[in-house]
This record gives C-alpha cells, structure tokens and sequence, in this order.
C-alpha cells in the first residue's frame, strides 16, 4: 500500500506497510501520524493522527469501506471512540463533483443527511433523506423557510406555514407568484395560457388556435373561442358573441350590441338592452325592464312581471306599444251581415239586459274578474255589438224617414183645411 501525506504544502513522506508490519509511525512538527495493522493480517489499517489531546483514526476494516473515528487521548478504549462517519450500516463516498451518503444497514429504515450550523442545535437542522420505500424528502426542521436560488439571487421560498413564494420570499398564500405564469404541452411553446397582472389589470392570455375551456370535473361548463364568441351552458362552438344553453338569470343591467341567441330558459331582473338581433328559443322571464331596438324573435313563452308564465306571453303591468298586429285565427263578426242572421228584436235585447245587466254574448264582470278574456275573442264580440248596433240605427233611420214623411203629409192635409 502507497500513500502520500502532503502538509502545509510539503511532502512528509512516503510509507509502506508490508503484510507482516504491525505499525509504523512518522513525527513531523510534532504531529504523530501512525499506519496501524490491528491484527498482523493487513485485514483491518488504520490511519492515525494525533494533536493537542484528541486523536483522528480513519479505518479500512476489510469490508470496502473506510470509518472516520475522532476520539480524545485520554480515551484508550478504540470501541468508546466517537464516531464522525461510522458503523457498519452507513457509508460515505466521495467523488469528483458528487458526495453520496449509503444507509444500508439491517435495521435502518432511511438515509439521511444533516446540515446544520455551529450554533444551531440538532432539532433545528436541515436534512436530505430518502426512505427504503423510495421516498425522499427535504426538510428544514427550524421554525424558518427554505430558499432556493441561482446566481447568488433569491427565487423560491417555502415559508414555515408552508406558503410557497416564487419571486415572493414572504408568501401570504399557498402559492403566490411575482410574475407570469404560463402552461404548455409542448416544449417550444407554440400554443400555451398566461395569467399575469400589471398597470392595474388582471390578464388571462391564451394562445393557440383553440377554444379555452372553463371545466368542473372534467366537463366544459363554459368556452371562449378562438374568434371571441363567449358559449355558456356546455361543450360546443359559440355561434354568437354570447352563446348560452340552457338556463340564463340576468339580475343587473345588461346591453348587447351583437346578436343575442338565447337556447334556454331566460329571466331578467335588471336591465336588458338589446341594439342587435335577439332570438330566444325557449321561456323568457322579464321581471326587470327589457329594451330592443333591433329584430326580437321568441320561440317560446315570455313573461313580463312575473316569473310562473303559462302563456305564450303574460304581461303582470303596463304594456305600451306603437303598434299591435293579431294575426288572423279565423274569428270575426262578419256573420252579423249575413241574409240569414236574426238580429234580436231590441224589445228582447231590453228584457235581457233588465234581467241579466250585460248585453248577450258579452262576459259578465264576474267571468272577466275570474277567468280574464281573450283579446280576439272580445274584440270579435265587440265588433258584433256594433254590427249589430248598425242594423238597428239602419232600422231606426228608416223608420224614422218614414214618419218623417207621413209628418210632412199631415202637414199638408192640415194646411189644405185652412
């Protein structure tokens, strides 16, 4: 066996141990340096150095590996030394750029490594560990963070609480971050989604061709597309700048300037104003104030005031239009003019309305009270009464011009006799 010493820059000198050599010792500047063969068998070489009442001894007992003993001169005993990096169960290995640490003993169940300064004691060190079941941890066992840095700079902190700062060495959340942050499924990122704050704004950027997609439990709840369009209500490509299936809730003031496509049930509370094309294809509650200057298609039920239609339309206030168009459902009072009609005798219209106080054929108040009307229905009604009230006053003006002429011929009797 060769080894050299080299001292304070010096070469000591150059010791070989031969098979058969108990111990060989060299003193220089009163340093004693022994190569000690324990049992005459070159199984077990020691290495010894010895200064100012304390002993170091690096041991090579046969088994591959070396132990580092440090232990004080007035201790004969080698077994009560105390041990730096020892026992059979644990191995240091060093290498050019790399220091492993081994636990590969029997009764140990991991490996860890302990750092910690002078004046700090073992309940506060930093340690690297890795269990036998393939776990490995990091651990600042004090009350203080751990930071991790390139280029002598700060850049990640675990705080105590566990809070994790990138860029924020005093995170007052899980997870906060100084910075943008930006997610990709591919290295080069081509396609990928920001979020960053600055000047005051909040900033989601997606970038790429595709939708970004809102989702609970996997399922796409909402979608913006890559054109703009806003699609609520499920996975699907919006055809309109708001796309919404399903139902839809508007309590504030809302204004589109764009086509509104609604698919679903609709209520407003607020405001809705609509410059645009509005189409809505299922039940509309509007319990708020709904503007339109534009084309407004309902394909469905429309409530204003209330929110339990049962109507195709049901106004629960006042309604003012410009103007109103019923399309035609094949009811008018036309009949009234027909040959065969029988206009009641106003004898017998008197004596109904002495008995029942409403003209025949029209609701009474308690019918309209209970059960309201249909429009066509009554104006058909009331367009009857007239009708029907023409042919009287027809029968009265030619009942009239008929006195009126036996009048005029009375008078001229009368006149005759003077």
């Amino acid at each position: 066996m060769r080894i050299r010493l080299i001292l304070a820059g010096s070469i000591i000198g150059l010791l070989v141990v031969s098979n058969s050599a108990k111990a060989q010792s060299v003193n220089a500047n009163n340093y004693d340096i022994h190569v000690i063969n324990n049992d005459h068998s070159n199984h077990t070489t020691s290495y010894e150095m010895k200064k100012n009442g304390y002993r170091w001894n690096f041991t090579n007992e046969g088994n591959g590996k070396m132990y580092i003993h440090r232990s004080a001169l007035s201790d004969p005993a080698m077994s009560n030394r105390t041990n730096f990096y020892s026992f059979d169960d644990f191995s240091f290995e060093a290498r050019t750029g790399t220091i492993k640490i081994i636990q590969d003993g029997p009764y140990q169940t991991y490996a860890e490594l302990d750092i910690r300064a002078k004046d700090k004691s073992y309940s506060d060190r930093f340690s690297l560990s890795q269990s036998s079941n393939g776990g490995a941890g990091i651990f600042n066992h004090a009350n203080s963070d751990i930071e991790f840095g390139t280029n002598s700079s700060g850049r990640m902190w675990i705080a105590a609480n566990g809070n994790v700062g990138i860029g924020d060495e005093s995170p007052t959340t899980k997870f906060n971050v100084v910075g943008a942050v930006r997610a990709s499924d591919n290295a080069n990122e081509a396609e990928y989604i920001e979020i960053d704050h600055g000047g005051g704004n909040s900033v989601i950027n997606h970038k790429g061709d595709g939708n970004m997609d809102f989702r609970f439990e996997g399922s796409t709840k909402m979608q913006i597309s890559a054109n703009g369009r806003l699609g609520i209500g499920g996975d699907f490509n919006p055809t309109h700048t708001l796309h919404v299936q399903g139902t839809g809730n508007i309590t504030g003031a809302v204004t589109l300037g764009g086509t509104l496509t609604a698919s679903g049930s609709t209520n407003l509370q607020g405001v809705l104003t609509a410059t645009g094309t509005s189409n809505f294809n299922n039940t509309v509650n509007v319990s708020g104030t709904f503007i339109t200057t534009g084309a407004s298609q309902f394909n469905n039920q429309v409530t204003v005031g209330a929110l339990n239609a049962n109507q195709n339309l049901e106004v629960y206030g006042r309604a003012k239009v410009m103007e109103l168009e019923i399309k035609p459902n094949g009811t008018w009072a036309d009949f009234v003019f027909a040959d065969d009609y029988e206009l009641r005798p106003l004898e017998e219209v008197a004596a109904f309305i002495a008995e029942n106080k409403h003209l025949p054929e029209v609701p009474t108040t308690e019918e309209v009270s209970e059960q309201g009307y249909l429009q066509t229905d009554i104006n058909a009604t009331l367009l009857q009464k007239i009708e029907e009230l023409t042919l009287y006053m027809i029968d009265m003006k030619a009942d009239n011009e008929q006195l009126r002429a036996e009048v005029a011929e009375l008078k001229q009797q009368l006149a005759g006799q003077e």
